[in-house]
């Protein structure tokens, strides 16, 4: 089931949910990715709950 995105007439983008909802993953791995990157030289100490609130982030926030 291919949707394609749509451009509306006042310039605003619709794309359907299942893309959308693959751009959001694709967009939480690669900010986790970064993180882990800067934090590479650090020690492994802390617990990922412990990083996400460094980070002032909660995990509703990383899922929603």
């Amino acid at each position: 089931m291919s949707q394609p995105v749509e451009f509306t007439k006042d310039g605003k983008v619709v794309i359907p949910l299942y893309l959308w909802n693959q751009i959001k993953e694709l967009a939480e791995y690669l900010y986790l990715e970064e993180l882990i990157r800067y934090r590479g030289n650090r020690p492994g100490v802390v617990s990922p709950d412990k990083l996400i609130e460094e980070e002032g982030l909660t995990r509703d926030d990383l899922e929603g």
